[in-house]
C-alpha cells in the first residue's frame, strides 16, 4: 500500500483532480439518492387467497385448502405452509427461505394450481407475494357529499387517474364504499311466457354493448375507420336489449325488462371506512420498487388542492404518510453525523494544536462519506435510516487512518526531515498498520452472510455502507492526506523539532529492577541517564500526555502477572454483569403511529363490528396528543392475507401529535377498551421495528378439533398468568351457528336431481348467479341473476322450490335433504398440515428477553391433553434466531480479524496478544448499556461487531512499532515503552475522535432513526473506551510475557514463523 502513497506524491495533480472528480460525483449522488425509510425488502411469502363464495369453513378447508396446500408443498425452497380456512374464504401462507426468487415462486405456485381439479364452482385462486414495496406508502382519505357512491365514482374516474399519474407510482387502491352491482331479478311467468333460457341472457350479454372495429372506408381524401356497435352506458339501455326469442314467439320483440327488474344496487358491504369520525373512502398509493417515496409524497402534496376540486366539496386528509418520518430521520441523522464531525475535528485540533494539521486530516471525513455515498449510488441502494445511519456511524472512524498517518508525518517533521523525507517515510512506516487496521474493521462485517432472514436483509446495506467508508477512508488517508500534506505542511513543524532542547533517555525499571530507556526533554539528565543514538524517536521529548502514561505503564511491565490476572477478573465481573442486561429484538421505531386491532367474537356481524369500533372511536376523538386516525372495519383485497381481517375485525392507524410520545396515549386506550368489555380483544402496538409485528407466541398443534381447542383453552389460561405480557388472545375460532344441508342421493335421483344440481340451485336462491359484467360510463359492474327472493330463515330454505315434479308439482329442497343448524367453527388453521392454534401476547417491558424466559417456562410445565403440543414462536423467536445467527457471526469475525494479524505479524501468538482487545471491549459495552438501562438488541449485537474490528486497530499500530523498533534493536521492555509512548497520542486521538462522533446519536439529541442507532453507538463507545484504557496497559503486559517466552525458547525479535 505505500506504493499507492508514492504514486499520490509523484502524481500530485492527477491525484487533486481525482479528488475534484470524487467529490462532485459524492455531492451528485447526495441529491439523486433515493430516500426510503428502510431498505425495501422481499418478505419470503407467498398467499394463496381463494373466494368461494357461500362455502362454510370445513368445506373450504376439504375442497380448496388440503389441495392448495398440496399444491404448494412440493415447490422449491418452501420453509413454512400455514393456512387459515373461513367462511367463503381459503388463506394459504408459504414461508420461503430468504434468497428464493419470489417471482419464480409465484410463478411456479400458479402453475401447480392450474393443475388442481374439482375445484368448486366460483373458486377464483390469487396468488400474491409480500414485499416492503406492497404496502402503501401513503394513506389518504376523501370525504365530499352524502352520496358516497357518487364520491366514489369521481375518486376512480379522476383522481385515482391523477394520482397515478405521479411519476414512481404503482397503484392506487380505493375502499370504504361498497361497489355496485347490477342485479336482474327474473319474474318466473313472464321468463316462461316469452320461451327464453336463462342461459340465453348470459350471451345477451356477451354479444351487445361492445364496439367491434370493422374495417377503413374512404371518403375520397382520407380513410376513415368503421366501428360497429356501441357500449352501454345505462341501466335503461340494458333493461331495453332485445331477448333472443325461439321461432314460435310473437313478432314484437321481447326486452331484458319485460321479463326482469333491472336495477343498480350496493354489493354486500364488507369494509367501511372513517377518518376522525366521518366517513370517508381511503385512498391507499403504493410506489413500484424504483420510486422515490419523498418526491411521491411531494408531488401529492402539491396536486391535493386540485383532487379537490375534482370531487365536489370534497376534503382530503393525510393520515398516513412515510415521508415527512423519513425526512425527519434522514435530518436528525444528518445533524448528528454533522455535530459527530465537529467533534472529531475539535478532538484533532486540541491534540496537533495546528489548523493546518486539522484541517489536512479533516478533509478525510467529507471525502470518505462523499466516496461511499456515490458507491451507494452506483449499487442502487437508497438513503434511509439503516444506510444513514451507517455513515453517521462511520463519521467517527474514517478519521483514523488519517489521524495515525499525519501524526507519524508530523513526528517525523518535528525530527527535522524535510517535507519530501518525512511525508514517505512516515506513510511506510504505518501503511502496513492502518492497512491491516482497516481490514480488520470491514472484514468483520463478511460474516453478516450468514445472518439470514429479515435482519440479515435489512443490515446488510448496512454493512455494505461502513464498509464503503472505511476503504475509502484508507484510500484518502495513504493517497490524498500525504499529498495534502506535502502542500501545506511548512517548515515551522521542522523547525519545532530542531530547536527542541537536547534529548536524554531516562531509564524506567523493568519486571527485574533494571533501568529501561525513558526520554526526557528537559536539559538536565534523569539519574543513570544515557544518550540514546540508535533509534532517532528518542530524542523526541517526552509529552505530558506521556508523562502521564508512563509511571501506569512502568508499574504495568514491572508486574504484567498481576495486570494479567486482575484483567481476567475484570472479565468475570462483565460476565457476571451480562446476566442483568435486558435483551429486546430490533425496537419501537418512535414514528408516532400507533396501530390498534380490535377483535370481536367469530360471527360478529359487520354492523356490530362497527357499532364497537364507533364506541372504541370515542377513546381518540378530541385528544390533543391525536392528530388524526381512522378505521377500517372488515377487510377487502388479497392484502388481507398479510394484514388479517375480517366482518369481526377492525383496524385503526393513528397519528399522534409528536413523534415517540405514545406512552400515555397507548395507557388511555388499554385503560378504556378494558373498562368495557363489549368492545372486544383490543391490542395496542406502536410503530414497531421493521420487521413488523412484535407479540410473542405461543403455537400449539393437535390431532383433532376437540384436542386442539382444550389445548389452547389451557395454554391462552396460562399464557395470561405471564408478567410482562397482556392483550392473551387465541386465533381458535369461537363455534357459530352454521345451516348444512345434508342431501339424500338416492331421493334426489329419484326426482331427476344430484348433489351438485341441488347445490347450484341453493347457491343460486340464496346469492343469485353470476352472469358476467358490464361496464356503465367505463366502470365494470357485475352482473347477478336472481330469481325471486332469498330464503330468509331454515323454514324458507326448507321450502325452496327446486325444480317441478311429475305431477306439476314443485319438488322442494325438503324433500331431497335434511336441512339443520349445527355449531361449527368459523375458521380453521392449519401449520404444514397439522391443526393448529396460536396464542398471542404483547410485551409489557422493554425486557423481551425476561417475557421469553417466563412464557417458556409456562410452555415447559403446562400439562396438555394427550397428542397435543406447544412451542413458543412470534418475536421471541425471530430474536433467538436472530441472536444465534449474530453469535456465530461474532465468532466468524473473530476468526477473520486473527487471520487477518496472521497475515501481517506473520506469527500465530503474537495475534492473540492483539485479540486481547476484543473481550475488554464487552466490557465497556456491557458497563455502559447497563448504566443507560439500554437493553441489548439486534442493533446492540452490531456494534459488538463492529467492535471486533475496531478494537483491535489500536492493538495493531501499538504493537506493529513495537516490533519495528524491536528488529532495530531495542529490547523488549524498551522497544514497548517506546512503541506505547509514540502510539499513544494517535490511539487516545482516533479513540476519542470516534467517541465524540458517535456522542451525539448515543444520546439521542435529534431522536431520528434512535431505535437503531441509539444502542449501536452505546455499545461502540463503552466498548472502545475500555478496550482503549486496557489496550495501553494489559496488551503491553501480555506481549512482555510473550516475547520473554519466546525468549527463552530461543527466538529473537526477527524470527517468527509459527509463534
Amino acid at each position: 500500500m505505500h506504493a499507492l502513497s508514492v504514486f499520490s506524491l509523484r502524481n500530485r495533480a492527477l491525484t487533486a483532480l481525482l479528488t475534484v472528480f470524487l467529490m462532485v460525483g459524492g455531492l451528485y449522488a447526495v441529491s439523486t439518492l433515493k430516500r426510503e425509510l428502510i431498505p425495501s425488502i422481499s418478505f419470503p411469502v407467498m398467499g394463496v387467497v381463494t373466494s368461494v363464495p357461500g362455502a362454510g369453513a370445513a368445506v373450504v378447508e376439504q375442497r380448496v385448502t388440503r389441495p392448495m396446500e398440496g399444491a404448494v408443498l412440493g415447490l422449491r425452497g418452501v420453509d413454512k405452509v400455514t393456512s387459515t380456512s373461513s367462511d367463503s374464504l381459503s388463506i394459504v401462507m408459504v414461508t420461503l427461505a430468504y434468497g428464493e426468487d419470489l417471482s419464480k415462486a409465484q410463478n411456479d405456485a400458479q402453475r401447480a394450481i392450474l393443475n388442481l381439479r374439482n375445484l368448486p364452482e366460483g373458486a377464483n385462486p390469487q396468488v400474491i407475494t409480500g414485499s416492503i414495496a406492497d404496502f402503501p406508502i401513503i394513506q389518504m382519505s376523501m370525504a365530499g357529499g352524502a352520496d358516497q357512491q357518487d364520491l366514489l365514482a369521481k375518486v376512480r374516474a379522476q383522481v385515482v387517474p391523477a394520482i397515478e399519474g405521479i411519476a414512481g407510482v404503482r397503484s392506487v387502491q380505493v375502499s370504504g364504499v361498497a361497489d355496485q352491482v347490477i342485479v336482474v331479478d327474473l319474474d318466473q311467468a313472464k321468463l316462461a311466457d316469452a320461451r327464453v333460457s336463462p342461459a340465453a341472457l348470459t350471451t345477451l350479454l356477451q354479444t351487445n354493448g361492445i364496439a367491434i372495429p370493422a374495417g377503413t372506408v374512404s371518403n375520397g381524401q382520407n380513410q376513415l375507420s368503421v366501428q360497429v356497435g356501441s357500449p352501454i352506458t345505462s341501466i335503461e339501455q340494458l333493461a331495453a336489449l332485445p331477448l333472443p326469442t325461439t321461432p314460435v314467439a310473437e313478432a314484437s320483440p321481447v326486452t331484458l325488462g319485460d321479463i326482469a327488474e333491472v336495477t343498480l344496487q350496493d354489493a354486500s358491504v364488507t369494509s367501511l371506512s372513517r377518518t376522525d369520525g366521518v366517513p370517508s373512502l381511503t385512498i391507499a398509493v403504493v410506489k413500484t420498487p424504483d420510486g422515490n417515496t419523498v418526491a411521491i409524497s411531494h408531488e401529492l402534496t402539491k396536486l391535493r388542492p386540485d383532487l379537490e376540486r375534482m370531487v365536489t366539496s370534497g376534503k382530503t386528509q393525510v393520515v398516513y404518510d412515510q415521508a415527512p418520518f423519513i425526512e425527519e430521520s434522514v435530518k436528525d441523522l444528518a445533524s448528528e453525523g454533522m455535530l459527530g464531525l465537529a467533534f472529531a475535528v475539535l478532538v484533532v485540533f486540541l491534540f496537533l494544536l495546528s489548523v493546518r494539521l486539522t484541517l489536512v486530516t479533516a478533509v478525510s471525513i467529507p471525502l470518505s462519506l462523499l466516496i461511499a455515498l456515490l458507491g451507494l449510488r452506483t449499487g442502487g441502494f437508497t438513503l434511509n435510516i439503516l444506510t444513514l445511519g451507517a455513515l453517521t456511524i462511520a463519521v467517527g472512524r474514517v478519521v483514523d487512518d488519517s489521524i495515525v498517518v499525519i501524526e507519524n508525518i508530523e513526528r517525523h517533521l518535528r525530527m527535522g526531515q524535510t517535507r519530501r523525507e518525512a511525508i514517505p517515510a512516515a506513510v511506510r512506516e504505518v501503511a502496513t498498520a492502518v492497512t491491516s487496521s482497516t481490514l480488520a474493521t470491514v472484514a468483520v462485517f463478511v460474516p453478516l452472510a450468514l445472518v439470514g432472514g429479515q435482519v440479515g436483509e435489512l443490515f446488510r446495506p448496512f454493512a455494505l455502507t461502513v464498509t464503503m467508508a472505511m476503504m475509502a477512508s484508507l484510500f484518502v488517508a495513504l493517497t490524498i492526506v500525504p499529498v495534502l500534506g506535502y502542500w501545506f505542511l511548512n517548515d515551522a513543524h521542522r523547525h519545532r523539532g530542531r530547536h527542541a532542547a537536547p534529548a536524554v533517555t531516562a531509564l524506567v525499571p523493568d519486571a527485574h529492577g533494571t533501568q529501561a530507556s525513558e526520554t526526557e526533554a528537559s536539559g538536565t539528565a534523569y539519574p543513570n541517564a544515557v544518550v540514546s543514538e540508535q533509534i532517532p524517536e528518542q530524542t523526541e521529548p517526552v509529552t505530558r500526555l506521556q508523562s502521564a502514561y508512563l509511571p501506569a505503564l512502568g508499574w504495568v511491565l514491572r508486574r504484567p502477572v498481576v495486570t494479567v490476572l486482575l484483567g481476567v477478573l475484570l472479565l468475570a465481573m462483565s460476565g457476571a454483569a451480562a446476566g442483568l442486561l435486558k435483551t429486546d429484538f430490533i425496537g419501537n421505531s418512535g414514528s408516532g403511529t400507533l396501530t390498534m386491532s380490535q377483535k370481536l367474537p367469530a360471527g360478529t356481524s359487520l354492523a356490530q363490528t362497527d357499532a364497537a369500533a364507533k364506541e372504541l372511536e370515542k377513546a381518540l376523538a378530541g385528544r390533543p396528543d391525536v392528530k388524526s386516525y381512522q378505521v377500517t372495519v372488515g377487510s377487502s383485497g388479497p392484502l388481507a392475507a398479510f394484514t388479517g381481517g375480517g366482518a369481526n375485525n377492525a383496524t385503526f392507524t393513528v397519528t399522534a401529535t409528536k413523534s415517540g410520545e405514545t406512552d400515555a396515549l397507548v395507557t388511555h386506550i388499554r385503560e378504556y377498551a378494558d373498562a368495557r368489555p363489549g368492545l372486544g380483544t383490543v391490542t395496542v402496538s406502536t410503530g414497531g421495528g421493521p420487521t413488523g409485528s412484535t407479540n410473542v407466541q405461543v403455537v400449539v398443534k393437535a390431532p383433532d378439533d376437540a384436542t386442539l381447542r382444550e389445548a389452547a383453552r389451557i395454554m391462552t389460561e396460562a399464557v395470561g398468568k405471564v408478567k410482562g405480557a397482556r392483550d392473551v388472545v387465541n386465533d381458535v375460532s369461537a363455534l357459530i351457528p352454521t345451516v348444512v344441508v345434508d342431501v339424500d342421493r338416492n331421493k334426489a335421483q329419484a326426482l331427476g336431481l344430484n348433489e351438485a344440481a341441488v347445490g347450484g340451485l341453493v347457491a343460486s336462491a340464496l346469492r343469485g348467479t353470476k352472469l358476467g359484467e358490464v361496464a356503465l360510463n367505463g366502470v365494470a359492474h357485475t352482473v347477478t341473476l336472481r330469481q325471486g327472493v332469498a330464503p330468509g330463515d331454515v323454514a324458507a330454505l326448507s321450502a325452496l322450490p327446486l325444480a317441478a315434479g311429475p305431477g306439476g308439482a314443485p319438488i322442494t329442497l325438503s324433500q331431497v335433504a335434511s336441512v339443520k343448524e349445527i355449531q361449527a367453527p368459523a375458521s380453521l388453521s392449519r401449520t404444514d398440515g397439522a391443526r393448529t392454534a396460536t396464542i398471542s401476547a404483547t410485551p409489557t417491558s422493554d425486557d423481551l428477553g425476561a417475557v421469553t424466559a417466563a412464557l417458556t417456562k409456562v410452555v415447559s410445565e403446562t400439562t396438555l391433553p394427550a397428542g397435543a403440543t406447544a412451542k413458543v414462536g412470534g418475536v421471541s423467536a425471530d430474536q433467538a434466531q436472530a441472536f444465534g445467527q449474530l453469535g456465530l457471526a461474532l465468532l466468524v469475525a473473530i476468526a477473520i480479524t486473527y487471520a487477518i494479524l496472521v497475515a501481517t505479524f506473520g506469527s500465530l501468538l503474537q495475534p492473540l496478544v492483539l485479540m486481547v482487545s476484543i473481550p475488554f471491549a464487552a466490557t465497556g459495552a456491557i458497563g455502559l448499556l447497563l448504566v443507560t438501562r439500554k437493553p441489548l438488541g439486534v442493533a446492540s449485537m452490531i456494534g459488538l461487531l463492529m467492535l471486533v474490528g475496531i478494537v483491535v486497530t489500536n492493538a495493531i499500530v501499538l504493537i506493529d512499532l513495537v516490533n519495528q523498533y524491536r528488529s532495530r534493536g531495542l529490547s523488549i521492555h524498551d522497544a514497548i515503552v517506546e512503541g506505547a509512548r509514540h502510539r499513544l497520542r494517535p490511539i487516545i486521538m482516533t479513540a476519542l475522535a470516534t467517541i465524540l462522533a458517535l456522542v451525539p446519536m448515543a444520546m439521542s439529541l435529534t431522536g431520528g432513526g434512535a431505535f437503531i442507532s441509539q444502542p449501536l453507538a452505546l455499545v461502540v463507545i463503552g466498548g472502545l473506551f475500555s478496550s482503549t484504557v486496557l489496550t495501553l496497559l494489559i496488551v503491553p503486559a501480555l506481549y512482555l510475557l510473550l516475547e520473554r517466552a519466546r525468549q527463552k525458547r530461543g527466538y529473537g525479535a526477527d524470527q517468527r514463523g509459527l509463534f
